[in-house]
C-alpha cells in the first residue's frame, strides 16, 4: 500500500503531460485564416453561392459573383430566371439539389457526404467528415440550423475553415473544436438571419470592407449530447446556430480545380473587399436582373512556379 501511495504521489506531483492539439485550417499564401464573405439575402439568401465563391477563390483562383455561382447551379434556365431557385446542398442522386451542377460548372472537383446511414443523423460521423476534409486541405461546405428564423424547413449554409483536435485521426472526439464561418457576422442588424439587411448595415459592411474571419464561430464540442445539437425547435428556441441531429445531415467538399492532366499549379484569388454592392433585388422586384458592377481590386498568387526563366506557363482567364 505504501509503494501505490508513493506512486500516486508522485504522478501528481510531476502532472500528466497535455496532449498537444492539432489545428487544421484553410489559410491563405500570407499565413492568414481565409476570409468570410458577405452573403445577400435577397431570394432566398446566397449562402450557399457565397460558401461556392470561398473555395472557389482559395483553391482555384477564380472569382464568380454570388449572382453567376447560382446562374452555374441552374444550367437550364437563363440567368435571370435562376435567381429565384437558390443552391442547395445535397448529395449524387438528389433530385431537389445542385449543387453538382454549380461544381461541375466551375469546374471544380468536389466530394460529398455519404453518412452509413442516412435515413437518421449521425453528428459525430458528421463532425468526423468535416475533419477529414479540412486534414486534407479541402473546404467542406455544411448545413446547420438558422438561428431566430421562422421558416421550419430553413437551414443555413456555411464553410467550416479550422478544425482543432488532439488526435490525428478523421474521427470526432470529445473536446474537438471547428471553426464556420456564417456569411453574416453581425448582420443583419435585427438579428434574425432570414431577415433583410437595412440601410445602415450596407454602409457598415461598406466601412469595414466586408467581414473577414474575425466574424467566424469557433464551436467547441465536448459530448455528443452537447446542447450545440438538436432539431429544428432547439434551433428556433436559442441564439445560435444547430447542428441538425434529428435528420441526416449534408455536405459538400470542394477539392480544387478539375486538372484532367495533373498540370495546374496551385491559384488563389483573395479581393480587397469581401462583398458585393449593391445587393440584388427581390426576384419580385427586379426579375432577376444582374445588379450593377464594383471595383474589386483582386490579387492572383501562383504556388510552385519554376526557377528555370526558359518555363512558360498559360494564365487561364474564363
Amino acid at each position: 500500500m505504501r509503494a501505490l501511495l508513493s506512486l500516486s504521489w508522485l504522478a501528481l506531483a510531476i502532472g500528466v503531460p497535455e496532449i498537444p492539439t492539432i489545428t487544421w485550417d484553410l489559410r491563405d499564401t500570407s499565413g492568414n485564416l481565409i476570409k468570410d464573405r458577405q452573403q445577400w439575402q435577397k431570394n432566398d439568401g446566397y449562402c450557399g453561392e457565397t460558401s461556392f465563391m470561398m473555395a472557389g477563390m482559395h483553391l482555384a483562383g477564380q472569382y464568380v459573383s454570388e449572382y453567376d455561382v447560382r446562374a452555374a447551379a441552374n444550367p437550364s434556365l437563363s440567368d435571370r430566371a435562376a435567381q429565384a431557385h437558390q443552391l442547395l446542398i445535397g448529395d449524387v442522386g438528389s433530385t431537389d439539389t445542385n449543387d453538382k451542377a454549380a461544381s461541375d460548372k466551375l469546374k471544380l472537383r468536389y466530394a460529398f457526404y455519404s453518412p452509413t446511414t442516412p435515413s437518421t443523423g449521425n453528428v459525430g460521423e458528421y463532425l468526423g467528415w468535416i475533419k477529414a476534409q479540412l486534414r486534407r486541405g479541402r473546404a467542406p461546405t455544411i448545413c446547420v440550423y438558422c438561428k431566430d428564423c421562422g421558416n421550419v424547413e430553413y437551414d443555413h449554409i456555411v464553410t467550416a475553415i479550422s478544425y482543432e483536435s488532439t488526435s490525428n485521426d478523421d474521427l470526432f472526439h470529445p473536446g474537438d473544436a471547428f471553426t464556420y464561418c456564417d456569411h453574416l457576422g453581425a448582420y443583419p442588424s435585427g438579428n434574425a438571419d432570414d431577415g433583410d439587411y437595412t440601410a445602415s448595415d450596407w454602409q457598415a459592411i461598406a466601412a469595414n470592407g466586408g467581414i473577414d474571419a474575425s466574424s467566424c464561430i469557433h464551436t467547441v464540442v465536448n459530448s455528443l449530447s452537447d446542447p450545440f445539437f438538436g432539431s429544428r425547435a432547439d434551433a428556433d428556441a436559442r441564439t445560435s446556430y444547430t447542428m441538425p441531429d434529428d435528420v441526416r445531415n449534408y455536405g459538400i467538399a470542394h477539392l480544387g480545380p478539375v486538372d484532367l492532366n495533373n498540370e495546374l499549379l496551385q491559384v488563389e484569388m483573395t479581393s480587397d473587399k469581401t462583398f458585393e454592392a449593391p445587393e440584388i433585388q427581390t426576384f419580385s422586384v427586379g426579375n432577376g436582373a444582374r445588379p450593377a458592377s464594383m471595383d474589386l481590386t483582386l490579387t492572383i498568387t501562383v504556388s510552385g512556379l519554376s526557377t528555370d526563366p526558359t518555363k512558360q506557363y498559360v494564365l487561364c482567364l474564363a
